[in-house]
Order: structure tokens, then C-alpha cells, then sequence
């Protein structure tokens, strides 16, 4: 009986001591770092404006466009001419000018715009058809960076501000660089302060289409970083056609020879239009 007892005894002591340097041995797991998520609620600034830049009116009057578009009744159900009319009509209005934009002359402009990744192809394009120098181009590079490596909004409309603010202090650009480089940036702000809002207002009429409902996700930080990671991957894809409709249109009116102070209003039509298709995809 007492060999029993001392052998019992030995092996729990034994038991013990393993149990005792496993624990000591075992590497200490490294606890997951997450960093502060962008806040769900209507406090959180996601719209970033820069008086600085001459062509705000481009993304100010992009986000006109399509509010007149969201404005129809049916307006899901919209053919691509009848998008099209709405902006030019909105553009139209809110300027006092005609634009001289049928649909039936630009439609082709609509059906070049069919790539997988249409903002690398229209900034390409820029380029390859003399319309930018090789100095513009390499800014629509970098605002093309900010948009898809941005981890929040702040962080996004601080960098294209001071994008634009490095452009406007070197003299060395065109006056079609300009228009094109700093109203693509001004689109850019512009529309993610559009879709930002919209998938976070249940009552927007494109909630349906970009938002998810973010609900009880305040208190946890890993479940804000998961809805913004889907929200954003939504709306950076909506954003690069919106610049690229926008870059396909100051592409095509320039080859076209349309160069005249009306390129750059007629190509706010092209993306608003691009826009509204690229939101069902």
C-alpha cells in the first residue's frame, strides 16, 4: 500500500514538474496590434475640400450629377443615354452654359470605357496620346497610390491636398496638365466624400448599393477594420471610374480637337456617367 502511495505521489510530482516547465519553455504568443479603426458614425470627416485647388468645381459638381440622377424616380433602372442626358441637364444648370454634349456624338467615348481597370488605362492613355507630359502623369501615379494604400479617410484626403499643393507650386505644368491632373484629385475627394457618406446614410438612395449596416460594431476595433475593408474596397472601385470617365472624356475631346473652355465641364458628364455604371458592377 505505501509503495503505491509513494509511486502515485511520484508521478503527480512528476506530472507537476512538467507541467511546470512547459509553461515556462512555451514562447509567449504575441498579442494582435490593431490600430484605431476609422469611427462608424456621422462624426467621422470623410469629406476634405482645398480652396487651393482651381478646379474643385470638378468634384463639386460631379457629386451634383449624380444627386440629380438619384433624384429620378427608377432611377436604377436608367439606360446609359438617359444618365447621360440627366448630367449634362445638371451640368447645364448649375453653370449657365451649354455644353453641346449629345449623346449620340460621345457614345463611343462610353464604349472604349469597358477595361477591368479603367483609371490605370485612361491615365495610360493621357500619356501615350500627348495630352499630359510625362511630369502630369507621374502625379495621376501617385494619386492612383494614395487612393488604393489610404488605411482611413483622413489619411487619404490629407495626402491628395498636399498632392495638390505640390502640383500648384511648380510652374513647370501645362494648363492641360493642370486640368486634368488637379480635376482628377478634386474628383477624387469629391467622390469618396459622395460614397463615404452614402454607405453610411441608410436614407441615401445609393445605401442600397455601397453601404452595410454597421451597427454594434463601435466597440470593436476588429470589427470596424473588417466593415471598413469592405466599405472601402466598394468605394475605391467606384472612385477610379469615376476619374477615369473624367480622364477618358479630357483624352477624347482634346484628340477630337474640342479644346475649348467646355472639355473639362463635358468631361465631368463623362464621369458621372461612368460612375453611375460602375456602381451596379
Amino acid at each position: 500500500m505505501k509503495n503505491t502511495f509513494k509511486f502515485s505521489f511520484s508521478i503527480f510530482c512528476l506530472a507537476i514538474f512538467l507541467l511546470s516547465s512547459c509553461s515556462k519553455d512555451a514562447p509567449i504568443q504575441p498579442q494582435k496590434d490593431l490600430a484605431p479603426a476609422p469611427l462608424l458614425s456621422e462624426d467621422m470627416q470623410v469629406c476634405f475640400d482645398n480652396p487651393n485647388n482651381p478646379y474643385e468645381y470638378v468634384g463639386q459638381q460631379h457629386n451634383l450629377g449624380l444627386d440629380a440622377i438619384a433624384a429620378t424616380p427608377g432611377f436604377e433602372n436608367l439606360t446609359e443615354e438617359e444618365a447621360h442626358n440627366i448630367a449634362t441637364q445638371s451640368i447645364e444648370q448649375n453653370m449657365g452654359m451649354d455644353l453641346d454634349l449629345n449623346y449620340e456624338e460621345v457614345a463611343v467615348i462610353y464604349e472604349d470605357m469597358t477595361q477591368e481597370q479603367p483609371l490605370v488605362v485612361s491615365t495610360q492613355m493621357l500619356l501615350d496620346d500627348d495630352v499630359i507630359s510625362v511630369n502630369a502623369y507621374n502625379k495621376l501615379l501617385e494619386l492612383q497610390e494614395i487612393i488604393d494604400m489610404s488605411e482611413g479617410p483622413e489619411q487619404l484626403g490629407n495626402a491628395i491636398i498636399n498632392l495638390e499643393n505640390d502640383i500648384l507650386q511648380d510652374d513647370s505644368f501645362s494648363e492641360i496638365d493642370l486640368k486634368t491632373v488637379l480635376g482628377s484629385t478634386s474628383m477624387a475627394r469629391h467622390s469618396f466624400c459622395y460614397w463615404m457618406t452614402a454607405s453610411m446614410d441608410t436614407a441615401s438612395p445609393w445605401y442600397a448599393f455601397v453601404g452595410e449596416d454597421a451597427n454594434g460594431l463601435k466597440g470593436s476595433v476588429e470589427a470596424r477594420w473588417g466593415w471598413w475593408k469592405r466599405i472601402i474596397k466598394k468605394i475605391r472601385r467606384v472612385i477610379r471610374a469615376d476619374i477615369a470617365g473624367f480622364q477618358y472624356g479630357m483624352r477624347r475631346f482634346w484628340v477630337w480637337t474640342w479644346r475649348g473652355p467646355r472639355i473639362i465641364w463635358r468631361s465631368i458628364v463623362i464621369g458621372i456617367n461612368y460612375s453611375y455604371r460602375a456602381i451596379w458592377v
